[in-house]
């Protein structure tokens, strides 16, 4: 999910600068900051980014791309206003340039209005027909919507268009469990786990359900269990969807109680600061690992933020597994019960 574990495109850059100079001089300062803005943000410095782009848009200020630019910058500095504002500009400018409603589309997505979101992404389909990520999130904002066969419809879109689109694979099965339809679920299930062997989210997911659709006594399980939480595809801007129960924070963390979990999990920090945990979800989920954040309170009341990989069917799985995050972290990740202490 999105950082390295995307699941919907939520930022779309170009990083090739409208031409507005009038001589060579113009031309080779335009080129200049715009490419030193790309690679502050390439960086990760989207403050530097936003300066660089801001003294730009001052010399040339008809540059299209440089305000959608610095409006993906502030996207990640999560001001989603000055983003905007920026998107608008960029819109005023040049209202067929790709990438802007996707952007907006992204904005409106966090800011929970659905309608508007789907809105920006029929403007970008309508640009671009043969963007898949456009579809997808479109998808995720019909999901919102209880809008389930329109989700669908544009995930099978997705996928009709780029057929290696993991996730979109995957979230078109979390649905299709939802519902009930469990054998076409784990159809797709396999699917992406035949696309990708290296992320765990269809091989866990295919797991669980196929476990519950076993279960005799558990009819009508299997859907839930597919899902376990509200929307498979509920994320922030890393894409990590988390797995648990009560939501706290746009889908960014959970906090629950503890449970009679028969799954195990691989703990590999635990916070009582949120931004510490979510610096090491961020840096896991960069070098392949699907990371979560568990937010588990103690006997003091203090809410710990654990950070969570993985889900395994019993602790010996979950040992098999340990070694490669032992390695990345340098400590020994602890096991624990899915959803408990």
């Amino acid at each position: 999910m999105l950082k390295k574990f995307i699941c919907f495109a939520l930022f779309i850059m170009c990083f090739c600068p409208v031409a507005g100079a009038e001589t060579k001089e113009d031309a080779l300062l335009e080129k200049k900051l715009f490419e030193t803005g790309v690679q502050a943000f390439k960086q990760g410095e989207y403050q530097q980014a936003v300066d660089t782009f801001s003294e730009l848009i001052a010399v040339f200020p008809e540059n299209a791309d440089a305000y959608k630019n610095r409006g993906v910058a502030y996207m990640k500095l999560e001001k989603f206003d000055h983003a905007i504002a920026d998107f608008e500009a960029a819109k005023n400018i040049a209202p067929e340039l790709k990438g802007i409603y996707s952007n907006l589309g992204v904005i409106w997505y966090y800011k929970e209005n659905y309608e508007k979101a789907i809105e920006n992404y029929n403007r970008e389909i309508a640009l671009s027909p043969e963007n898949a990520a456009a579809y997808f999130n479109r998808a995720l904002c019909m999901t919102k919507l209880e809008r389930t066969e329109e989700a669908l419809a544009d995930l099978s879109k997705a996928i009709a268009i780029s057929p290696d689109f993991y996730w979109a694979i995957c979230y078109k099965a979390d649905l299709l469990a939802g519902i009930g339809r469990v054998e076409e679920a784990i159809a797709l299930y396999e699917m992406a786990i035949e696309k990708d062997r290296q992320t765990p989210y269809a091989i866990e997911k295919l797991a669980r359900l196929q476990e519950s659709a076993a279960d005799p006594a558990g009819e009508g399980s299997a859907a839930a269990s597919a899902q376990g939480e509200d929307s498979p595809a509920d994320t922030d801007p890393s894409g990590a969807a988390d797995q648990t129960e009560t939501e706290t924070h746009a889908g960014d963390e959970k906090t629950v109680a503890g449970s009679d979990a028969t799954m195990y999990t691989l703990q590999a920090g635990a916070f009582l600061i949120q931004e510490n945990a979510r610096n090491l979800r961020e840096k896991l989920a960069e070098n392949g690992f699907e990371a979560k954040i568990l937010v588990l309170t103690d006997k003091k009341q203090r809410p710990w933020h654990l950070v969570r990989t993985g889900i395994y069917p019993s602790r010996e799985h979950a040992r098999k597994e340990l070694a490669a995050l032992e390695e990345f972290t340098g400590t020994r990740p602890a096991i624990r019960p899915e959803g408990a202490w």
